[in-house]
C-alpha cells in the first residue's frame, strides 16, 4: 500500500458493540455458529445493569487522558437483540441511570411495528442489516419497517449484505435503487469479515463475486469519492447485466478493500499529504500500531468476554485474547488505573494479524514516528509505550471461545 497511515478527526464516540447473545430470528448460512443461533440463553436484567456500571467506570479512565472526552456509544448486537425480553427494560434502566450515553441498535429489522416503536423512542439510532436469505415474509416486514423509520424521521442506516447469488445480487442492486429514489442511507456491504479467507470461502462466511459484480462495487465507491452523492447510482449497464452473466473467474470481495463500516470520512497519509476517503483500498495494517482500544469495545455477555473489538480481538500485548471477563471487569479497571498512575503511559497496540475488518477506522500508523504524533494530537497527560509485534495467534478468539463454551454447556456448533 501507499499510504502509511490513517486517521479519524471527527469520532467523538467510544463505540461499544455489546452482543447480547447470539440468539437469532434468521440462520443465514454466511453467518457463522459462533455469532448465531436459535438456542443461547438470553441474559438477566440485572446481569446486564451491573455490566452497564462497570462500563460506565471503563469509559471515564479513558476519558481523563483524552483532549475530548468521548461519548459512550453502546450498539447493542447479537444475534437478535430484541429477543431478548429484558431488553426493552434495559433500555429504560440506561435512560434514567446514563442519558448521556448514545443507545443504538444493529439488527436484523425483523419484528412487529410494536417493537419498532419500542426501539424507535428508546433509542437514537440503528443499524439494520439486510439479508436476502429470510423469507419474503420477513423481507417485506423489514421494508415495511425501514419505509415507517424513513416517513418518521428517526435515524437509522441500512447495510446491504450484497450476497454472491445472481438473483440475490440483483435483489439488493435493486433495494440500494429504492434507497436513492427515497433518500435512505446505506452502505453495500462485501460479506466476509473473514481474515482466513480460504476457510471463510469454503464455509461460505466470505463471498465471491464475478467481475461484474465487482465493478458494480467499484462504481459505487468511486462516484462517492467524487462525491457526486445527489446522482442515482444503478449498476453500469455496460458492465452488470445479471440476465446475461455467465460462469466466469470468482474474486474475493475483500481483495478490493473496504469502506468504514459507519460510514465514516476517514484520512490517509499519502505522498506527504492527507487525503480524505471513504474507501480504504488496502487493509493489511501488521505491524502498525493502532489506537482501535481508545475508540471500541466488545462486551460479549454471552460467554462472559470482553475484547477491545469484535473483528479485530487483539489486547494491549498485541495478542489475540479478551482483555477481561464480564464479570471481573471491575478488576481489569483496576489494573489499568493502576498501570497508567504507575508508568504515565498506556501500551500502543502492535497489530499482529494481516486483515483488518470493521475496526480499520481507528488511528493508526506504520511507523512509530508517525503513530506517535498520532497519539499524541488525540490524548494529553499519557504517553505511548510501543510494543513487540507479535506473531499472529488464534488462540483465545473469540470463535475459539465461544466453540469452547458450546462444548462445555452441551451444545457442539461444530
Amino acid at each position: 500500500m501507499s499510504f502509511c497511515a490513517i486517521n479519524d478527526k471527527n469520532e467523538n464516540q467510544l463505540m461499544v458493540i455489546w452482543d447480547l447473545g447470539r440468539k437469532c430470528t434468521y440462520s443465514c448460512s454466511y453467518c457463522p455458529p459462533h455469532r448465531k443461533n436459535n438456542w443461547s440463553p438470553v441474559a438477566s436484567l440485572d446481569e446486564l445493569i451491573k455490566t452497564a456500571d462497570s462500563l460506565d467506570r471503563y469509559a471515564n479512565i479513558y476519558n481523563k487522558y483524552r483532549q475530548t472526552p468521548f461519548r459512550t456509544a453502546c450498539s447493542f448486537t447479537g444475534g437478535e437483540p430484541t429477543v431478548n425480553p429484558a431488553f426493552f427494560d434495559f433500555l429504560i434502566y440506561l435512560q434514567q441511570n446514563y442519558p448521556h450515553w448514545k443507545r443504538t441498535l444493529t439488527t436484523n429489522g425483523f419484528y412487529t411495528e410494536r417493537k419498532l416503536r419500542l426501539v424507535m423512542s428508546n433509542t437514537q439510532f440503528t443499524t439494520l442489516s439486510y439479508h436476502c436469505e429470510s423469507t419474503d415474509e420477513q423481507k417485506k416486514r423489514v421494508r415495511d419497517n425501514i419505509k415507517i423509520m424513513h416517513d418518521e424521521k428517526y435515524g437509522f442506516k441500512v447495510n446491504v449484505m450484497f450476497h454472491e447469488n445472481e438473483q440475490y445480487f440483483r435483489e439488493c442492486v435493486e433495494l440500494c435503487e429504492w434507497f436513492d429514489e427515497i433518500g435512505v442511507q446505506y452502505t453495500p456491504r462485501i460479506i466476509g469479515d473473514e481474515g482466513t479467507v480460504k476457510r471463510g470461502i469454503q464455509d461460505k462466511t466470505v463471498h465471491t463475486y464475478t467481475e461484474e459484480q465487482i465493478a458494480w462495487f467499484k462504481n459505487y465507491w468511486n462516484l462517492k469519492k467524487e462525491k457526486k452523492k445527489e446522482i442515482k447510482i444503478p449498476p453500469p449497464s455496460n458492465t452488470l447485466n445479471l440476465e446475461t452473466v455467465q460462469p466466469e473467474k470468482k474474486i474475493v470481495g475483500q481483495s478490493i478493500g473496504r469502506p468504514c463500516c459507519g460510514g465514516r470520512n476517514l484520512e490517509i497519509y499519502e505522498n506527504n499529504t492527507w487525503e480524505p476517503t471513504k474507501f480504504v483500498t488496502n487493509n493489511n495494517f501488521q505491524g502498525w500500531s493502532c489506537m482501535v482500544n481508545w475508540y471500541f469495545l466488545y462486551i460479549h455477555q454471552e460467554i462472559n468476554k470482553i475484547w477491545h473489538h469484535q473483528t479485530c480481538q487483539v489486547n494491549l500485548e498485541g495478542k489475540v485474547s479478551p482483555i477481561s471477563t464480564v464479570e471481573g471487569f471491575d478488576q481489569y479497571c483496576d489494573r489499568l488505573e493502576a498501570t497508567i498512575d504507575e508508568t504515565g503511559s498506556i501500551p500502543f497496540i502492535r497489530c499482529p494479524k494481516t486483515y483488518c475488518g470493521c475496526g480499520l477506522c481507528a488511528p493508526k500508523a506504520k511507523t512509530d514516528e508517525m503513530a506517535e504524533l498520532l497519539f499524541r494530537s488525540h490524548t494529553t497527560n499519557i504517553t505511548p509505550k510501543f510494543i513487540e509485534q507479535q506473531t499472529e495467534t488464534y488462540s483465545g478468539s473469540l470463535k475459539d471461545l465461544v466453540y469452547e463454551h458450546d462444548r462445555k454447556n452441551g451444545n457442539e456448533t461444530i
